[in-house]
């Protein structure tokens, strides 16, 4: 006579097979952000770019190993790689600013400028804490418009103290060719944040367009120390 297994012991084996396989994928994942996360420390950047694309495998929408390739991307210098992770990204969390700026800023590297001049306006209606988006603003000048846009939005800004905010007014300055008033201003931006790689960076653009070569290699050497270590700057 044949032996029947009861249906309801069916469907919980299936059940605990189901939950079991879950738990392996979650551990997998775990172990592998994990190592990820280390080789990226490290400075072992193809094994972490591996370790996170083993993640997007059989979890494509992780938010850590989207956010992680992004920036592996970004900060190697491959923007449309980059792109792509940033987009997905901003997809899934459109209030997350900072992300919007990095891909406002990728938008300008591919010479997108239209849209990068979109995403930093729309960072700035919305936040006020990011002033970097008032620098990249000024940084899409191309028209007469444009400069009206940037120059609205600079004497709007609520804080007038910071460094990034010097830089924006010292970009609008630069293209009425006010030469000693970006000098005053980027002087400013330096002692407002003495720390800021941003700062020293654009002193040494001002001194190379002013063909002051060895002033400018001093600023730009400046710029790479106060840096972050995988920063672009560098």
């Amino acid at each position: 006579m044949p032996h029947f297994i009861p249906l309801a012991r069916v469907l919980l084996i299936v059940a605990l097979a189901g939950l079991l396989g879950a738990c392996s994928k979650e551990s997998r994942k775990t172990r592998s952000l994990e190592r990820a996360a280390e080789a990226y420390r490290t400075g072992d950047f193809e094994k972490a770019r591996i370790e996170y694309q083993n993640v997007l495998q059989t979890f494509p929408d992780d938010p850590t190993a989207n956010e992680r390739l992004a920036l592996l991307w970004y900060e190697r210098g491959a923007s449309v790689r980059s792109l792509a992770y940033f987009n997905k990204l901003v997809f899934q969390a459109p209030s997350a600013q900072p992300l919007r700026l990095k891909r406002a800023r990728l938008f300008l590297a591919l010479g997108r400028t239209a849209e990068a001049r979109r995403e930093a306006e729309a960072i700035l209606r919305t936040t006020s804490n990011l002033p970097e988006a008032l620098v990249l603003l000024t940084e899409t000048v191309r028209e007469r418009d444009d400069f009206k846009l940037a120059e609205d939005a600079l004497q709007k800004f609520p804080d007038k103290t910071s460094a990034f905010f010097h830089l924006a007014q010292a970009n609008l300055q630069l293209l009425r060719g006010d030469v000693a008033a970006v000098r005053n201003t980027l002087q400013r931006a330096v002692a407002a944040d003495p720390k800021s790689p941003e700062a020293r960076l654009a002193f040494a653009r001002f001194h190379a367009s002013q063909n002051n070569a060895a002033q400018a290699l001093a600023d730009h050497k400046a710029a790479a120390e106060l840096a972050p270590p995988r920063s672009v700057v560098r």
